[in-house]
């Protein structure tokens, strides 16, 4: 027998085995193995975060879900806001970058923080909720009005119900001077609302009193 007719021979009884042989002693690089996902970025988004942690709450309450941009800080809420007012103050101008910024005043007790925001003092009548990562304004408390709370409209992701428009522009004595208002046909303030300046009226001599 020829060494080619050999060498044929044997390469036909033994190729399975020098197929496995082969195959096993392949660079790592180039075996077919299992691979494991794609490693998942470690900062959820708003949405992923609202959905997961709103399981421990029944989803049939939840009216309202929203954050910040960068998904850090969370919120859900039990019930639709019940006034919408734009703010032209200054502060607020300031903090969200353009001519006004909008709140959605919704019940204190229904806002649940799933991570709390970081507080800002301004002045002592008042404290406002924000991210300290992604510098988002959040929400807004006066103390005189235990019951009632504000979150930023822009800060809202989702909401059962269509969100109503603003029905007033407030603080209009500070308004950008380069900026027209909108024939919307909301009130218009120069300061807070009459209704709201007796409540604060109130709260203030109240506390100087105690």
């Amino acid at each position: 027998m020829s060494f080619v007719r050999w060498a044929r021979s044997f390469i036909h009884q033994d190729s399975t085995s020098l197929g496995k042989i082969h195959k096993e002693n392949l660079p790592f690089g180039e075996r077919t193995i299992p691979q494991k996902p794609p490693k998942q970025n470690s900062w959820p988004s708003s949405a992923e975060t609202s959905h997961n942690n709103t399981l421990e709450m029944e989803s049939s309450e939840v009216m309202i879900k929203g954050g910040c941009a960068c998904g850090r800080i969370q919120y859900t809420g039990t019930a639709m806001p019940d006034e919408m007012s734009n703010c032209h103050c200054h502060t607020c101008r300031k903090l969200g970058g353009g001519p006004f910024l909008t709140f959605a005043s919704v019940p204190t007790a229904s806002i649940h923080w799933l991570r709390t925001p970081d507080i800002w003092k301004r002045s002592d009548v008042a404290e406002r909720g924000y991210c300290s990562s992604c510098g988002s304004a959040l929400s807004m408390r006066y103390y005189c009005q235990s019951d009632s709370f504000a979150v930023t409209a822009g800060s809202i992701d989702y909401s059962r119900l269509p969100l109503q428009k603003a029905s007033e522009h407030i603080f209009l004595k500070e308004k950008a001077s380069w900026s027209d208002l909108p024939d919307d046909g909301s009130d218009r303030y120069e300061g807070m609302p009459p209704a709201f300046e007796v409540i604060m009226n109130q709260w203030l001599k109240e506390r100087s009193a105690g």
